[in-house]
C-alpha cells in the first residue's frame, strides 16, 4: 500500500472552474480573485482578506503593512517552517526566537524575555493546524504595544475560543493554499485582518502599489504578489468542501490519537478552548534513535512520513541570530523525536489503519 503525504481533493467542479476561466480569457486577477476574497473573509468571519500567490508573500505583505523595516525585531517561534524567519529577513529585520511548549507552538511564557526595545512584532504559528494561544499572546502584545501576526498557513478552518482563526485577537493573519493545505489552489495564500488600513495597505503591496484604474498611479512601494482567476477558480470550489475536509482530517487524527496512546507513544497537545484541522498528526517516540528507526520503516513499506522541522535557531542561515547560542530545550526535544503523520482531506480510514500497524510492528524492533 502507498500512503501518501497529501490528498488534494481537485475534482469535476474544479476542473469545470478552469476550464471557464481559461475561456474567458481573464486568467490573471479578477472578478474571481475578488469572490474567492469575499467568500473566504465570509468564512472566516473578519472584515477583510487580499488573496497572494503564497502563504509566504502573505507574511512579507503584512509585515510591510504594518511598516516592520530595518533594525527592528520581531519574535518568532523556533519550532516553524522556514518561512516564518525568511519572511523577517526579507523585509530587514532581525528574527528572534523564542521557545515551544507541548502544543509544538510558542511558548507564550518564553516570549516575554525576547522582548526589547526593537520589539516591533510577534509572530504566532498555528503548527500542524493547532491554534496558538492567541488570548495571552494578544496581553503580551497590548502591554508592550507589539502587533500580533498570526501564521495561520496550516490552519485555515481552526477555531480558537469558538471563532476562526484569523478573527480573533491577531493584527493580521495569514493562510496558505499550497497544494498540501486544507483549501488548495497548488500554490497560494491570503492576508486576513478586521484593521481597514491594514488591509489597504495589504492591497497596495500585492499589486505593486496599484489598486486601479488607467493612468497606472502607484500610491506606495509594492511588489507583484497577485493570486490568478485560476487558482481562485479552483478555491472557491474547494471552500465549500472544507468542513468535510476538516471532518475527516479530526477523524483520521482520532483514530492515531486511540491507537497511539494504547502503543504508549505521545502526540501533539491540543490548545485549550481550540478546534484544530489537524494539517499533519504530530506523533512523538521516546527518543532520536527510536524515532529514526520507526520513520525508516514508514518509509520503507510505502508511507510518506516526515519529520516537521529542523528548528530555526538551527538551520544554516538562521543560527547566526542565535548569537549567544542559546538552547531551545522543548523545541529541540520535540524536533528530535516528532514523526509527522498524514492526515490528508480525503485521506481513507484503512490508510490511517495501514500506517498504525507500520508503527506498530516497527516499535517492535526498536525500543
Amino acid at each position: 500500500m502507498k500512503v501518501f503525504w497529501t490528498y488534494p481533493d481537485i475534482g469535476r467542479e474544479e476542473i469545470k472552474t478552469v476550464k471557464e476561466v481559461l475561456k474567458s480569457g481573464m486568467i490573471s486577477y479578477g472578478k474571481l480573485s475578488y469572490r474567492f476574497e469575499e467568500e473566504l473573509a465570509s468564512y472566516i468571519g473578519c472584515k477583510h482578506v487580499i488573496v497572494a500567490n503564497n502563504g509566504t508573500s502573505g507574511l512579507v505583505a503584512a509585515l510591510m503593512a504594518l511598516n516592520i523595516k530595518k533594525d527592528d525585531e520581531v519574535i518568532v517561534p523556533t519550532y516553524t517552517f522556514v518561512a516564518t524567519a525568511n519572511v523577517v529577513l526579507a523585509v530587514g529585520a532581525t528574527p528572534v526566537f523564542a521557545d515551544v511548549d507541548e502544543t509544538f507552538n510558542i511558548d507564550v511564557k518564553k516570549v516575554e524575555e525576547k522582548i526589547t526595545n526593537r520589539t516591533r512584532a510577534i509572530i504566532g504559528v498555528d503548527v500542524a493546524g493547532m491554534p496558538c494561544n492567541l488570548r495571552e499572546l494578544r496581553k503580551v502584545c497590548n502591554y508592550y504595544q507589539l502587533a500580533l501576526i498570526e501564521d495561520a498557513a496550516e490552519s485555515l478552518g481552526a477555531e480558537y475560543e469558538n471563532k476562526k482563526v484569523g478573527n480573533i485577537y491577531s493584527d493580521v493573519t495569514i493562510f496558505s493554499f499550497h497544494s498540501s493545505k486544507i483549501v488548495t489552489t497548488g500554490e497560494g495564500g491570503a492576508v486576513a485582518t478586521n484593521d481597514d488600513q491594514i488591509a489597504h495597505k495589504s492591497h497596495l503591496i500585492v499589486r505593486q502599489g496599484f489598486l486601479g484604474g488607467v493612468h497606472y498611479e502607484h500610491e506606495c512601494f509594492g511588489l507583484n504578489f497577485k493570486l490568478t482567476d485560476i487558482q481562485s477558480g479552483i478555491g472557491i470550489c474547494q471552500l465549500k468542501k472544507i468542513e468535510e475536509y476538516i471532518s475527516n482530517r479530526t477523524s483520521n487524527a482520532k483514530r492515531y490519537k486511540s491507537a497511539l496512546t494504547n502503543l504508549g507513544v505521545e502526540y501533539q497537545r491540543c490548545t485549550q478552548n481550540t478546534r484544530p484541522v489537524w494539517w499533519i498528526f504530530q506523533a512523538l517516540f521516546k527518543d532520536k534513535e527510536q524515532r529514526d528507526k520507526i520513520l525508516q520503516s514508514l518509509l520503507n513499506n510505502g508511507i510518506e512520513a516526515k519529520v516537521c522541522w529542523k528548528p530555526l535557531h538551527l538551520q544554516p542561515h538562521l543560527s547566526i541570530y542565535n548569537q549567544n547560542n542559546e538552547k531551545f530545550p522543548c523545541a529541540e526535544d520535540l524536533a528530535s523525536r516528532v514523526i509527522s503523520l498524514p492526515t490528508g482531506n480525503k485521506m481513507p480510514a484503512e490508510h490511517v489503519d495501514y500506517v498504525i500497524k507500520q508503527i506498530k510492528l516497527a516499535l517492535q524492533y526498536a525500543h
